[in-house]
């Protein structure tokens, strides 16, 4: 069961319009209450153990497929045959809520015609409770539960807190089409339900189970420093600086063996830096189709590390006596944040006329952290493919009709996963660092070995459109 409510109010007033100086401000309230319940019931295939008749021979030895054994004819408890069980843990698994009450006040200045100042707060409340108990009740035979029992948290997750999220953002015209903007913001990622549900879900992409954990929310800050030129309409010229830090985030860990389990890290920080042109051929001659014919680029070079945190873990509190869970730091076994690679490159060249247009574009991006582990030498990275994609449309009956033309992944490369599996060492401390020449690239003449690849296909589709 899942229910989502949502609702908010918003007010806003401008003063001093057409002044040197005039202010539009805004406030308002947004809000939100999210409801889930989750019921499963997990059904188990046997065959029986014993021929039939006996209690100690062996059952003779099944060798049909399953779409076969598990058909409707074949189902029973006779030799050749299987049945379904019922997982005892079936049921209700648990029982969350989660909401959300905001205010936010902001103001956007127009000063003397050249600078440009938006910012504000909002003060956000945040309620989380992910309760837990009847699985634990049913896995432990249990009637009443302990609030001093040692696997307590267990019980459920919550979490309650108000966070101020600052913003400004401002923008200085050098001239009209030359500006410079700088800006700084707070921002929040919350977990979701699925991440801090302590049971196991099977994933078939990572043919694993997955398990939620104590997760805590995301506190971000966010810095970028942007110059940008448009050197006339459609056109734009821009380099970015960025820096973010990230308090807790939260990433998909390798526990063991085929567990898998959701877990905040110490921090992390992103420092990257992105240039973006758009640019027409006009330059080239003063006939009129060039404008519709362009170029763009987008490129990024990001440094992204995070401070890794052990599973969690077990100490005795030396004040109160009683098994305390906690994480620690681990040193020297920082590494990429997942999910974020150290460059990305786009590239395009298109046609966009009137009656007719193309576009072809092409995209690739470096290794990034697919699943994280504490060991670095089982860190699994992804290896993109290269991506050529493809649009062309006409335009017919006084461009009432529209036939568009769509064809990805043209080169239809694989998707490789691998692990640095020889490429690290113990230290003193018994962590895992990386071996004197080596680096968290694939290198095939290192022994890193590929863990799985896999194709998406290539992708075609016609579509037309006609208004009336």
């Amino acid at each position: 069961m899942k229910r989502i409510i949502i609702w908010s109010a918003a007010f806003s007033r401008k003063f001093g319009e057409g002044k040197k100086v005039s202010t539009l401000m805004k406030f308002g309230y947004q809000a939100w209450s999210k409801r889930r319940s989750l019921d499963v019931f997990k059904y188990i295939p046997f065959t029986r153990s014993w021929a039939e008749g006996t209690t100690n021979q062996p059952a003779p030895a099944i060798e049909i497929s399953y779409d076969q054994l598990l058909s409707g004819n074949n189902i029973g408890n006779g030799n050749g045959q299987a049945y379904y069980s019922a997982d005892v843990l079936g049921g209700r698994y648990y029982d969350g809520k989660m909401g959300s009450h905001a205010l936010y006040l902001m103001a956007d200045q127009q000063l003397w015609g050249k600078l440009r100042l938006a910012y504000g707060v909002r003060a956000e409340y945040f309620d989380l409770n992910s309760r837990q108990e009847e699985i634990y009740k049913r896995a432990t035979e249990k009637q009443e539960l302990d609030p001093d029992d040692q696997f307590r948290h267990r019980f459920g997750v919550k979490e309650s807190n108000w966070r101020f999220l600052p913003s400004i953002n401002a923008t200085y015209s050098l001239t009209p089409d030359l500006n410079i903007r700088g800006s700084y913001s707070r921002t929040i990622i919350r977990p979701d339900f699925r991440e801090v549900g302590m049971y196991a879900m099977y994933d078939f992409e990572i043919d694993g189970y997955v398990h939620g954990e104590h997760v805590q929310s995301t506190l971000i800050d966010n810095m970028d420093v942007r110059l940008e030129w448009y050197p006339s309409p459609g056109e734009i010229i821009s380099v970015t600086g960025f820096y973010k830090k990230l308090d807790k985030p939260i990433e998909l860990i390798h526990s063991e063996g085929s567990d898998y389990t959701f877990a905040n890290m110490e921090n992390a920080k992103n420092l990257g830096l992105e240039m973006e042109i758009r640019k027409n051929f006009f330059f080239v001659s003063d006939k009129e189709w060039l404008k519709q014919l362009f170029i763009y680029a987008n490129g990024t070079l990001l440094k992204s590390e995070v401070n890794v945190l052990s599973h969690w873990q077990w100490i005795n509190d030396p004040v109160t006596q009683k098994a305390e869970r906690v994480q620690v730091r681990y040193p020297n076994q920082d590494r990429p944040l997942i999910g974020q690679s150290p460059w990305l490159l786009n590239l395009g060249i298109g046609y966009w006329g009137d009656n007719m247009g193309a576009t072809v574009s092409y995209n690739h991006r470096g290794y990034r952290t697919n699943l994280a582990n504490v060991n670095l030498a089982r860190v699994e990275y992804e290896l993109a493919p290269r991506q050529l994609d493809a649009q062309v449309y006409a335009r017919f009956f006084k461009r009432k009709l529209e036939v568009k033309l769509n064809l990805a992944n043209l080169l239809d490369e694989y998707t490789r996963f691998y692990m640095n599996i020889h490429d690290y060492t113990q230290d003193d401390t018994k962590f895992f660092v990386l071996k004197e020449g080596k680096s968290i690239k694939y290198r095939k003449e290192d022994g890193d070995i590929l863990t799985y690849r896999r194709k998406e296909g290539r992708r075609f589709s016609l579509s037309f459109n006609y208004n009336f």
